[in-house]
């Protein structure tokens, strides 16, 4: 019986069909890829992480002196957010501080000490020259203490208001996040703003300034839910313009707040 012939034809070269196998040695095309290819994937990704860091807006130079609590005195002012008045110089404005709770509350514990002269144990948070006190968790952060009440704060009218801006939870934009702002933001400013949390409106003006704007009812109550679905957004407001101890408001009670 004859054997059959073998069939002749080209053969392959040594690493045509080669695969990755464990146990084996590496193919050397896949040496030459993982050398190149690599390394240049590396730098790009890198390369893109600079370009990007690089066009984030600046978080700003807010402060949270969270370290230990501070003494603050003054009068507590409970509407239409709580606000501590401290009375600075002879002469001078007071102080005004507004007043929130650790996490995403505000500052409720205040109310009841409405036109009381306090002694406030708590965590300043500022930034471009507004503050606002985040109190202790202890039971005695509110005190009734001897001293002379702040008197005569009361609202004064600045008149209609328009305004355009951003919407922010007060507490985080003045430094108890970074960066408490922006889109990506605007989960945690909608549960603080909800929680009782005064909500600010950010106002950029055309020689790159920020102004800021508490957003309340009226004079004397706050915001209720419906505010809550334009939070971390920019917004325009129009309504009545007032101010408690050189903290600016806007009452939207026979205004709006709409987007552009």
């Amino acid at each position: 019986m004859s054997e059959r012939p073998r069939e002749s034809g080209p053969v392959a070269a040594p690493d045509q069909f080669e695969l990755y196998v464990g146990y084996l040695p590496v193919p050397r095309r896949y040496v030459k890829f993982v050398r190149v290819v690599v390394p240049l994937t590396l730098w790009v990704l890198a390369m893109m992480g600079v370009v990007w860091a690089s066009r984030q807006p600046d978080p700003g130079a807010a402060v949270w002196e969270d370290e230990a609590p501070q003494l603050f005195a003054g009068t507590i002012l409970a509407k239409p957010y709580p606000l501590l008045l401290a009375a600075g110089e002879p002469g001078a404005a007071p102080v005004t501080h507004a007043l929130v709770e650790g996490g995403k509350h505000g500052g409720a514990r205040a109310i009841p000490f409405d036109q009381q002269f306090v002694m406030v144990r708590g965590y300043r948070l500022s930034r471009d020259g507004r503050e606002i006190i985040e109190l202790a968790d202890d039971n005695d952060a509110i005190a009734p203490a001897q001293g002379a009440s702040v008197s005569g704060i009361l609202p004064r009218a600045i008149g209609p208001l328009t305004l355009r801006g951003e919407i922010v939870d007060s507490k985080c934009y003045l430094g108890s996040m970074k960066p408490g702002e922006g889109k990506t933001h605007k989960a945690c400013a909608t549960l603080c703003v909800r929680g009782g949390i005064p909500p600010m409106l950010v106002t950029l003006a055309p020689d790159g300034s920020l102004s800021y704007t508490i957003i309340a009812r009226n004079e004397t109550e706050p915001m209720g839910e419906e505010i809550l679905e334009y939070v971390g957004e920019e917004v325009i407001v129009q309504g009545q313009g007032f101010e408690i101890g050189g903290i600016k408001f806007v009452g939207v009670a026979n205004g709006s707040i709409r987007r552009p």
